[in-house]
């Protein structure tokens, strides 16, 4: 399958579910923009903080019903509250790659993008039991995550592009 192709049929799968995947993107900008306008500009170690433990739960959340919506599964908003529970799974693989991205882009910009994309299927393949019949460990996923990006940064990051304006141009309607 080409990185069109994919692209289009997760396109049209997430056409078909929008409303979901717009209360569960929402959820996550909400949280995101409450946390940045509650705490002070003087206490931004405090904001990373929370937002470094509130967001994977929320991104393994959001994740998982993006995996349902493109298999065509049923999905409603208790998919987001699943991938919410896996928590604990989402964690320490958020928060090494979080770490090996930040040491990569204080090396040169470029690295941190290059492990950035890397590891940009973890969560997917962490969240992502179903295929392979049995949970995987952050480094696990990890591992998996860089085989499957082997080959196709390029295209990842051209799609992460293509994906990141809308996200932009909506986190920007909600503040």
């Amino acid at each position: 399958m080409t990185a069109w192709r994919a692209l289009r049929e997760g396109f049209d799968a997430f056409a078909r579910r929008l409303p979901l995947l717009l209360g569960v993107w929402t959820v996550v900008l909400i949280v995101q923009q409450t946390v940045s306008l509650l705490v002070p500009d003087q206490w931004l170690w405090l904001e990373a903080l929370l937002l470094a433990l509130l967001l994977p739960p929320l991104h393994a959340g959001q994740y998982r019903v993006a995996l349902r919506v493109v298999r065509g599964e049923r999905c409603t908003f208790s998919s987001f509250v699943e991938g919410i529970r896996r928590w604990k799974d989402a964690l320490p693989a958020y928060l090494l790659i979080g770490v090996l991205t930040a040491l990569g882009l204080f090396a040169l910009i470029v690295p941190g993008i290059l492990v950035a994309l890397a590891f940009s299927f973890t969560l997917l393949c962490l969240l992502d039991e179903e295929a392979r019949g049995r949970r995987l460990s952050a480094l696990e996923a990890m591992r998996e995550s860089l085989q499957l990006t082997r080959g196709y940064r390029g295209v990842v990051f051209g799609m992460g592009l293509l994906l990141a304006v809308p996200y932009f141009l909506l986190s920007l309607l909600i503040v």
